[in-house]
C-alpha cells in the first residue's frame, strides 16, 4: 500500500492540485485575519460612539433638570409656584455636579467646545450665586434660566456635530 500512497502523492496530478490549494489556503487565512481585525476596529469605533451619545444626553437631559430648578424658583417668587422646589433641587444638585465632572474632563467623552461652554455656564451660576442681593433672586433666576437654556442648544449641536464625526 505504501507505493501505491507514494506514486499517487508524486503524481503529476496530485502535486498540481496541491500546489493550487496552497495560494487559495493562504489567501483564505489572510482574508479572515484581515475580517477578524477591522470588525473588531468598527466594534470598538461603534461602543465609543454609543459611550459619546450616552454623556452628550445625559448632559442634555442633566440641564432639562436645572432649568426645571430656576424656573420652579422664579415661580416661588411670584407666587405661581407649582410644585415643590425640593422635587427638582436634588436633581439639579446631581446635574450640578454632573456638568462639572464632565467639563473637568475636557475633551475626552465630549468635544473640547462643550467642555468650555460647560465651564462657562458653572462660571455664571456660580457667580450668579455669589453676588445675589435681597431682591435680586428672581433676575438671578432669570439669567441662570437663560444661559442653561442657551446653553443646552449649543450643546446639542455640538453634539450632533461631534456624533457625525465631522
Amino acid at each position: 500500500m505504501s507505493e501505491i500512497v507514494q506514486s499517487v502523492l508524486m503524481s503529476e496530478t496530485f502535486q498540481g492540485i496541491l500546489l493550487a490549494l496552497i495560494p487559495l489556503l493562504l489567501v483564505s487565512i489572510i482574508t479572515a485575519l484581515l475580517t477578524v481585525r477591522l470588525s473588531m476596529k468598527q466594534f470598538y469605533s461603534q461602543r465609543w460612539w454609543e459611550k459619546k451619545a450616552d454623556v452628550y444626553s445625559s448632559l442634555i437631559q442633566s440641564m432639562s433638570y436645572m432649568q426645571y430648578y430656576y424656573g420652579d424658583c422664579q415661580d416661588e417668587i411670584t407666587g405661581t409656584k407649582i410644585d415643590d422646589r425640593k422635587t427638582y433641587y436634588d436633581e439639579y444638585h446631581k446635574a450640578e455636579i454632573y456638568l462639572k465632572n464632565m467639563a473637568g474632563m475636557g475633551g475626552y467623552l465630549i468635544s473640547k467646545e462643550a467642555a468650555g461652554l460647560l465651564s462657562e455656564l458653572l462660571k455664571t451660576i456660580v457667580i450668579d450665586n455669589i453676588h445675589r442681593g435681597p431682591g435680586e433672586e428672581f433676575d438671578d433666576f432669570g439669567r441662570c434660566l437663560r444661559a442653561v437654556s442657551e446653553t443646552t442648544e449649543k450643546i446639542k449641536e455640538y453634539a450632533i456635530k461631534d456624533l457625525k464625526g465631522k
